[in-house]
C-alpha cells in the first residue's frame, strides 16, 4: 500500500511539471489584404503557456535571405535552445514569432510598391499575433531581432518604429555601405533587377574627407 500511495503521489503531483512543455507551431497564417496572400509564420510558446493564464513578452525573430518562416525552427534549433535558456533562468519566458520575410521585400516596402511588407507587418501581422496569443502588447515587452537580411530588417523596424520596440538585436546584418570597396562590382549588383525593384536605381560617388 505504501508503494502504491507513493506512486500515486508522484503521478498526480508531478503531472503539472511534465505538462509544462514548450512548443513550436509552424502552421500559423495571417491573411493579408495588403499583400493579397496568406502569410505563414512559426510561433514558439514557452513552457508554462498551456498551464497558465499569464501574458508574455514577445520577440519577433526575422530570418535571412532565401530562407523562410521555418528557418529558425529547422536550422536554428529554436525549440531546444529557447527552452533550455528559459528553464535555466538565463532568459525569461517569452513568445517568439518568426514571420515570413519573403525573398523580394527585405522586410520593407519595395521601392516600386509591389510588395508592401512593412505595411503588412505593422498594420496586419503584429495586431493579429498580439490578439491571438497572450502577449503583453506594450513597447517595454516587445523586441525584434534577425540574421543577415533579418538583421537589416530588425534595425530598420527597431529604429524607425522605436515607439514599438524596446530592444533590437542584429546578427550579421545585411547593411549596405555608402562607399563600397569595389565600386564596379557593387554597382553591378545594386543595379540588378532585384535591387532596383527593392530600393530603386543607385549611383555611387566617391566621397573624400579630410581629418
Amino acid at each position: 500500500m505504501k508503494k502504491i500511495l507513493i506512486l500515486l503521489w508522484i503521478s498526480l503531483f508531478s503531472y503539472p511539471f511534465y505538462a509544462q512543455k514548450a512548443s513550436v507551431d509552424c502552421s500559423g497564417i495571417v491573411k493579408s489584404a495588403i499583400l493579397k496572400k496568406d502569410m505563414s509564420y512559426s510561433v514558439f510558446l514557452p513552457p508554462s503557456y498551456q498551464t497558465s493564464n499569464r501574458h508574455y513578452p514577445v520577440l519577433y525573430l526575422l530570418h535571412g535571405a532565401w530562407d523562410n518562416y521555418t528557418a529558425w525552427v529547422l536550422k536554428g534549433d529554436l525549440l531546444n535552445i529557447a527552452t533550455k535558456m528559459m528553464e535555466s533562468g538565463e532568459i525569461p519566458e517569452m513568445i517568439i514569432v518568426t514571420p515570413d520575410g519573403l525573398i523580394d521585400a527585405f522586410y520593407i516596402n519595395n521601392y516600386d510598391k509591389s510588395v508592401r511588407w512593412e505595411d503588412f507587418f505593422h498594420q496586419e501581422f503584429i495586431p493579429a499575433i498580439e490578439q491571438k496569443y497572450r502577449i503583453i502588447a506594450e513597447r517595454k515587452f516587445r523586441a525584434i531581432a534577425g540574421l543577415s537580411m533579418g538583421g537589416y530588417g530588425c534595425l530598420y523596424h527597431g529604429i524607425k518604429y522605436k515607439d514599438k520596440f524596446s530592444a533590437i538585436y542584429a546578427l550579421s546584418a545585411a547593411v549596405l555601405e555608402l562607399q563600397p570597396v569595389n565600386t564596379a562590382n557593387a554597382t553591378e549588383v545594386m543595379n540588378s533587377e532585384f535591387f532596383q525593384k527593392l530600393l530603386g536605381a543607385f549611383e555611387y560617388r566617391w566621397i573624400s574627407a579630410k581629418f
